[in-house]
């Protein structure tokens, strides 16, 4: 039996619907599907999720007394989960009606622990029509997505199926906005065999708006904080993570981050308008100024390069 574990918190009905949909649908029918309700103020939510329910005896739901977060409600799924298998999902991405029968042969028939898809990013147009803007990849055999885990996260997030006992034994631990990186980064260290399917299996709904400035500068301060580490064979420790960004190292960093992302919205703009020249003199100024914009616009191309490399990559 495969579990499914899908956070709902602030998304559309018609979103959840449409994920939850992808879900019932799927060509693998030993589900459960395990909904966690992290926004106990929404009667609108609570009850549609109980209507859901109410035709579908597979689905489960915990309903929050408080909002904990998106860490917490997973791992408050994971402790109910029943299944051999764990597939995660988004409330408002789509999967593809083969996804969990895919994966399943693929984790099973290369001897791994956790794996991932490419993903089709979409959006909705003023018509409600469904607009395919891209498509994004990963690497896919174990020994790249290792190293590729030195820049970046290596499995898109909803895009994971695993084995229960990994989820079980591990947990994930509450780094801002990087749960999944550091979730991957330990694992990784441990010897736990990663892997990705090229093909797209999930439908991932572009969000326009995305984090919140002072969050997006957290999150990559995290996510350089897990990535130093684990490029010394170290595992992240959270509270050491806390202690750094209240020193004065760590808010060094932050600034620095900060203005990294005013001048790369700068360089977007002059780059739209084709002003190539102050473009260019304002990319050497960063990067000679801001070591942070050195080490992100570095970390950028070894991971485009890996990505780029992976293409040609048979799949395993």
């Amino acid at each position: 039996m495969i579990s499914v574990v899908l956070p709902v918190y602030n998304e559309p009905i018609k979103f959840i619907e449409q994920s939850l949909r992808s879900i019932i649908n799927q060509t693998y029918q030993n589900l459960e599907i395990i909904v966690v309700d992290d926004n106990p103020a929404r009667k609108d939510l609570v009850n549609f999720l109980r209507k859901e329910q109410a035709s579908d005896k597979r689905i489960k739901i915990i309903f929050n007394e408080k909002n904990l977060g998106l860490t917490a409600s997973l791992n408050k799924a994971m402790n109910l989960a029943s299944g051999d298998y764990v597939a995660r999902m988004d409330a408002d991405d789509i999967s593809m009606p083969t996804r969990f029968e895919k994966q399943l042969e693929f984790l099973n028939k290369n001897h791994l622990s956790l794996v991932g898809s490419s993903i089709v990013v979409f959006d909705i147009n003023e018509q409600g029509q469904e607009i395919i803007k891209k498509t994004l990849h990963r690497p896919v055999n174990d020994k790249t997505i290792k190293k590729f885990l030195h820049y970046n996260n290596a499995l898109f997030h909803p895009t994971w199926f695993g084995k229960i006992e990994l989820f079980k034994k591990y947990r994930y631990i509450d780094f801002p906005a990087c749960e999944d990186y550091e979730f991957l980064t330990r694992i990784a260290l441990d010897g736990e065999r990663l892997g990705n399917i090229k093909a797209p299996l999930l439908k991932y709904r572009s969000n326009p708006e995305g984090i919140s400035k002072n969050k997006k500068i957290l999150q990559k301060t995290s996510l350089l904080y897990i990535s130093q580490n684990y490029r010394k064979n170290k595992k992240s420790n959270l509270n050491r993570f806390k202690e750094y960004l209240a020193s004065p190292n760590g808010y060094k960093t932050q600034r620095r981050m900060e203005a990294y992302y005013t001048e790369a919205k700068k360089l977007e703009e002059r780059k739209h308008k084709k002003e190539y020249l102050s473009y260019t003199l304002l990319v050497i100024k960063t990067l000679l100024k801001n070591p942070i914009a050195y080490r992100l616009n570095n970390n950028s191309i070894r991971s485009k390069y890996l990505i780029a490399a992976a293409k040609k990559d048979k799949q395993q």
